[in-house]
């Protein structure tokens, strides 16, 4: 069973109070979770900060919050871009390259557990997490002490 408020009586819809936060937003950009802002939109909000308005200003110009504002801000002034960084992708493929020496490795040494392969291959100079280790172990049906 839904509830429901019941409507605010003697007081029109018009003349209602509105807070601060109730401010019509103006912005034509949208979006959707999981994706991120358009570069578009991001270039306007740096410039506008870079112009001399406030990061909360420009938050409010774009419905945008605050620290994201600010985020791209300090990207463009560390990168010299505010583009989004990628997103995704198959991180198997950083280990697909070196499956012979992981298995030779892991042959060569009896008693290795993950967080010494994890050590190995980050001395190599591969950066992989944890999860991307067990899939790749088990991918190739091999079982590591814990």
């Amino acid at each position: 069973m839904k509830h429901r408020l019941p409507p605010k009586r003697g007081i029109p819809s018009s003349a209602q109070k509105t807070g601060p936060r109730d401010k019509p937003v103006v912005s034509e950009f949208k979006s959707t979770r999981g994706r991120p802002y358009s570069s578009e939109l991001r270039a306007k909000a740096v410039a506008a900060v870079l112009a001399g308005s406030s990061c909360s200003e420009v938050a409010a110009q774009y419905g945008l919050s605050v620290s994201v504002v600010g985020k791209w801000v300090l990207r463009f002034r560390k990168t010299g871009s505010a583009a989004p960084k990628s997103m995704g992708g198959n991180r198997l493929l950083r280990l697909a390259s070196e499956r012979d020496w992981v298995l030779a490795v892991i042959s060569s040494q009896p008693g290795l557990t993950l967080r010494d392969l994890h050590r190995n291959l980050s001395e190599k100079g591969i950066v992989v997490g944890y999860e991307v280790l067990r899939r790749f172990l088990r991918k190739e049906r091999i079982t590591l002490i814990r």
